[in-house]
């Protein structure tokens, strides 16, 4: 029983915002079924990921950095630890499998073909992230978790997602906007460091200052997401996409 509430927690924000997106796509809805299979892909590469980050926190980083103590994830050796870690491993590793899923599949399919898609499907794969994520740290970590998690997490996660989302969505708008695309995916991985640096400082100094500044990125960021949302969908309506 405990295990189901926490799966609806952990789902229940996920759907919601993929139903705002899906919702305020003018031009033309993507079917539900095919969001739902992008947030799968975004859940299915959390394993991988996390895999991933393992491994380069035992093997990769002691190797580059032999004197800096790298705790198992989710308990990091002092402040230098931490920035070793998330930089090299949690927010790069994360933002590029999640960029992966989208452009590995979705991309090439019939259903992406306007500019807005860029954003609804990396949003959609980035909340299936986050829910399965978040089932995974409430599975561990008790009821004390949720309600940070639940309100903050899908919406960080999306918001990272989405700037790469965004410039892949430009790409069938116009090829010129090919190499731009890493340099958003540099973005979002950027976004996730801060905001993971922000939320590190306000538990590590238990000051609020930190998580206040942590909610006002993701406001901003959510703010870029929801207006470069529009912006897409105004190009989507003046002009057909390949």
């Amino acid at each position: 029983m405990q295990d189901f509430l926490y799966f609806i927690f952990a789902l229940v924000p996920a759907v919601l915002w993929i139903y705002y997106f899906r919702s305020h796509d003018k031009a033309e809805k993507e079917p539900v079924g095919f969001l739902v299979f992008s947030a799968l892909l975004g859940a299915l590469v959390v394993i991988p990921a996390a895999l991933a980050e393992v491994f380069v926190a035992k093997n990769i980083i002691p190797f580059f950095f032999p004197k800096t103590p790298v705790a198992p994830l989710s308990l990091y050796g002092g402040f230098t630890g931490f920035l070793v870690l998330n930089i090299f491993a949690v927010a790069v590793i994360e933002e590029v499998f999640k960029f992966l899923a989208i452009r590995l599949t979705v991309y090439n399919s019939k259903h992406f073909n306007e500019v807005s898609d860029g954003i609804v499907y990396m949003v959609s794969a980035a909340l299936g992230f986050a829910a399965f994520e978040n089932f995974l740290y409430f599975s561990k970590f008790g009821p004390n978790v949720i309600f940070m998690r639940s309100l903050f997490t899908p919406l960080f996660h999306a918001s990272a997602s989405a700037i790469a989302g965004h410039y892949l969505g430009l790409v069938k708008w116009d090829k010129r906007y090919s190499k731009k695309v890493y340099l958003a995916l540099a973005a979002s991985v950027g976004l996730h460091f801060i905001y993971d640096l922000l939320v590190f400082f306000s538990s590590l100094k238990e000051n609020f200052l930190y998580m206040i500044l942590a909610i006002a990125l993701l406001v901003v960021s959510g703010y870029w997401v929801v207006k470069k949302f529009k912006d897409s969908e105004d190009i989507d309506e003046k002009c057909e996409v390949c």
